[in-house]
């Protein structure tokens, strides 16, 4: 995992994003599946 930019509390915002994308995606899916 490397830093692209880093927000004003020094956390990685596209990091960030991304993997809540990718949680929401695989919760949406689970339920699409059952």
């Amino acid at each position: 995992m490397r830093r692209l930019s880093a927000g004003p509390a020094g956390l990685p915002f596209p990091v960030f994003s991304l993997n809540a994308g990718a949680m929401q995606i695989a919760y949406l899916r689970r339920h699409i599946a059952v």
